[in-house]
């Protein structure tokens, strides 16, 4: 009976210890801008993010960094992109996560996005592999802004298609 439940809980954690494919350059988004909306007012926002690195310790986390760019207002961030659950199929790979990104602090106008995301990845897996960013992807951020200070809070939507 040991022997048995030694086997069902090994097996258990062999198929939770999946191996996460490095997928920082989708995070880039080929060097273009997530576009969505913030506050009530539905304002524009640009988003770019400049360098994502997969932690070397725990797959599942990427450090990003970028700029956030609402009106004439541009702040550098930097921030984190943790992968909390995934299913993979032949052709789809979908992720689901938090991030938070900090913006450097400066004046009323800087805060923290926080929030959850959902990564849809499409390829062939006869040719492809999914972290091959030539892939069809889409990544959408839905979450929240607060300002350092506690005055402001909005809510934030982008993507990057």
């Amino acid at each position: 009976m040991k022997k048995l439940l030694f086997c069902f809980i090994w097996v258990s954690i062999l198929g939770f210890a999946q191996k996460m494919p490095d997928i920082s350059d989708v995070w880039k988004n080929k060097g273009a801008y997530y576009k969505g909306t913030i506050s009530q007012d539905n304002m524009p926002i640009n988003l770019k993010i400049e360098d994502a690195k997969q932690d070397p310790d725990d797959d599942h986390n990427y450090w990003v960094t970028g700029f956030s760019t609402v009106e004439n207002h541009t702040v550098k961030f930097k921030g984190k992109i943790t992968i909390h659950r995934f299913k993979n199929s032949k052709k789809r790979l979908l992720m689901y996560g938090d991030y938070q990104f900090d913006e450097e602090k400066g004046n009323e106008y800087t805060g923290i996005f926080k929030g959850k995301f959902k990564l849809t990845l499409d390829f062939d897996e006869d040719k492809d592999k999914p972290q091959d960013a030539q892939n069809q992807y889409i990544v959408e951020f839905n979450g929240n802004w607060k300002n350092y200070i506690q005055t402001y809070h909005f809510k934030t939507h982008w993507k990057n298609k």
